[in-house]
Order: C-alpha cells, then sequence, then structure tokens
C-alpha cells in the first residue's frame, strides 16, 4: 500500500514504535551532549537552564528521542521540544515528525520516488499550491532518506529539504545537524554571503544575517528597531548587516514581487535595497500587487537607474534564483518565520523587545 494524503498526521513529538528501542535509556555522556547542542541551537537567553531525558516512547526506528527543556530569564523563550539523536551518535534532528497513521508492518519501503508521492499531497494541502516530491540520496543523514519538495510559489519553485524513515514510517520536517560540533560554526558554514547585499562595518568583528518579508508588519517592526540599534553599536562593534530574502509568499501577496526588485536594485547597490525596504514598509499596510509595481517604479526612476536594465532583472530568473536560494539557505538553517536574526551564527529570536539590545551589550561588555 502506497503512502497516501489521508496517511499522514502531523505532530510535534510522537509516540511512535521502534524495535528494541524502549529499553535503551541513553548515557550521561551523551545526554550531556545533548544539553550542549540545546545551548547552542536555540535562540539566545540570558540566563539559561537545560535539562535533556532520554524518552524513549518517542523514539523513532532509526532515532533515539530526548526532551529538552529550557528556563530562563524571558519566560516567552521557555521552551520543551523533542531531538532525535542518530543510532551511530554522529547527527541530532531538530524539528517536526509527521507519523504515518498506518499500523506498523502495514507501510512500504521508501524506494522510489513513486514510494513519497504521499508527502507531496500532504505539502500540497498545506501550502495549497502544486507540490512535487523527490528522494535526494545526497542528503541522506542518520540513517534517514533524503527527500526535496519542490513548492511552486506562482512564480518559482521553491525547494524544501525534509528527511523520511526507510520503512515509510514517519516524515521528518527539519535539519539535522552534526553532534558534538558547534552550531554556530555549522550555521555560519550554511550561509552564503556572497551575493548578500549589505551595510555596516567593512571589516566586520560581528555579521548580522537577517531573514525577513517585505510584506511581513512584525518585519516591519523588528527592522525599524533595528535600525536604530546599528545607529547605536554598529561602529562599537564592528557589525555588518547582511539582508537575506524570505518571502512568506503562501499568505503574503506581494511579498515575492518586492523580493524580486530588492534582488535588483540591490545590483545596483546595497543602499538602494534598504531604501526601497523602508519605501515598503512605509506604505506597508496600503500596498497591493498593482500599487506595488507603481512604487517600484517610481523609486526606480527616482533614483535615476535606467529602468531597461532593471526590468532585465524584475520577475526574471536572475532575481528569482537569488530569492530561491535565501530560502533554500533558511530551510537548512529552520527558518521558519520572520524576521529570523543570526549574529556570528547565534540565533536571536526577538520576541521579548528587549534580547537584542541585552545581546548587543553582552558582546559590548565581552569586547570591553
Amino acid at each position: 500500500m502506497k503512502l497516501g494524503k489521508s496517511a499522514w498526521i502531523g505532530i510535534l513529538a510522537i509516540a511512535a514504535w521502534s524495535s528494541g528501542s524502549r529499553a535503551w535509556a541513553g548515557s550521561a555522556p551523551l545526554t550531556s551532549e545533548v544539553e550542549r547542542f540545546a545551548a547552542g541551537f536555540l535562540p539566545w537567553e540570558p540566563e539559561s537552564h537545560f535539562t535533556a531525558k532520554p524518552d524513549p516512547a518517542s523514539d523513532l526506528r532509526g532515532l533515539h528521542a530526548f526532551t529538552i527543556e529550557r528556563t530562563g530569564k524571558y519566560e516567552k523563550l521557555n521552551i520543551k521540544t523533542v531531538y532525535y539523536v542518530s543510532a551511530d551518535e554522529k547527527w541530532i534532528f531538530a524539528g517536526s515528525v509527521v507519523k504515518n497513521n498506518l499500523k506498523p508492518g502495514e507501510t512500504n519501503a521508501i524506494e522510489s520516488d513513486r514510494d513519497v508521492s504521499g508527502v507531496a499531497d500532504y505539502m500540497r494541502g498545506l501550502f495549497r499550491s502544486k507540490a512535487e516530491a523527490h528522494l535526494e540520496p545526497s542528503m541522506d543523514r542518520g540513517g534517514m532518506k533524503g527527500l526535496r519538495v519542490e513548492l511552486d510559489t506562482g512564480y518559482f519553485s521553491q525547494p524544501l529539504h525534509y528527511w523520511i524513515e526507510p520503512d515509510g514510517s514517519a516524515f521528518l520536517m527539519g535539519e539535522f545537524w552534526k553532534l558534538g560540533e558547534p552550531v554556530a560554526d555549522q550555521r555560519r558554514a550554511k550561509i552564503d554571503l556572497s551575493h548578500a547585499p549589505a551595510v555596516g562595518a567593512e571589516s566586520p568583528k560581528i555579521t548580522m544575517v537577517e531573514y525577513a518579508d517585505m510584506e511581513c508588519p512584525f518585519c516591519k517592526k523588528r527592522g525599524q528597531q533595528m535600525d536604530k540599534l546599528m545607529e547605536k553599536y554598529a561602529s562599537k562593534l564592528a557589525i555588518r548587516r547582511y539582508y537575506k530574502f524570505y518571502p512568506l509568499w503562501a499568505g503574503h501577496v506581494w511579498s515575492t514581487k518586492a523580493a524580486s526588485a530588492g534582488v535588483c536594485l540591490s545590483r545596483f547597490s546595497a543602499d538602494l535595497l534598504f531604501r526601497f525596504k523602508q519605501l515598503c514598509y512605509d506604505n506597508q499596510e496600503s500596498l497591493t500587487l498593482a500599487r506595488l509595481d507603481q512604487l517600484i517604479f517610481d523609486f526606480v526612476d527616482s533614483a535615476g537607474l535606467d529602468r531597461k536594465q532593471f526590468l532585465s532583472c524584475y520577475l526574471q530568473e536572475p532575481s528569482f534564483a537569488q530569492v530561491r536560494r535565501d530560502m533554500e539557505e533558511g530551510g537548512f538553517l529552520g527558518v521558519n518565520s520572520t524576521p529570523t536574526y543570526y549574529l556570528n551564527g547565534v540565533e536571536i529570536y526577538w520576541l521579548p523587545d528587549e534580547v537584542m539590545e541585552d545581546y548587543l551589550k553582552v558582546l559590548l561588555s565581552r569586547k570591553r
């Protein structure tokens, strides 16, 4: 029986079956390693306290589960979640799990794209968009089979990378990380800054990477707060701020067009992108698809740019290719909301209003 759309149920932590795994209790050194991973992976919190406990009831066939709890200064940043360690203890998975609701033994071995058609059906329902699922052996991790899902955004195909149990019993939405290696270093290795527009220090000590959407109200709020913090701290800390395009196209109607325009403007200069982003924020509540085009062309003309040259990029493959790269990169990092900030590979989940400045103050104190 092939995996159909009705065979998938999405949940954050599952009570899965695994032959023999329920007796596994986990070693103290491994538990400590999982806690160290959580400390590097979770968004920064100034007074974090971590506990990790083996959770055999949530084991998958090829992965051992650990329940993680983090408390600290900010209640909004407290978290309880589940991570999964591969049997060889080389990889740790952070993300969500979707369990196949067929009984053990009724699922099929995953051998071809035909066997993951149910995943494509699941993603179509989730995003209300065309989707295709393909096995990607180069992405195999921790005994799981790599999977690439291509979603039709209406402008280009967005790639998402997931994993599936070889027997089809579970579908994993998240990322595998190398256990024992600093997460910040792994993140920096995944982030490509070669084409990202940036402002700030030319020889930075702090690299700030911002994944954002110009139609996102919270991006506007935090982006403008970040502008003020850059004025206050950028020179003191030698910060360079990079912008990544992450339009939430499934719910924001003009975000992808704005991202395309932003890419094209950044090829003239990074300053033009940041000015255009601010213009979008200033008009965010009243913008529509039609009004956005007028806003864009008025901006291009007022900046004295060659409109023909701009149009050779706008809504064309060169701009979409960069947006696609940024979104794929964000997926590998685990970006699932905007804005998302990384400072030298450390994630700042800017939910308490003061948390970003708190972190900058810590960096400043370390410098002194």
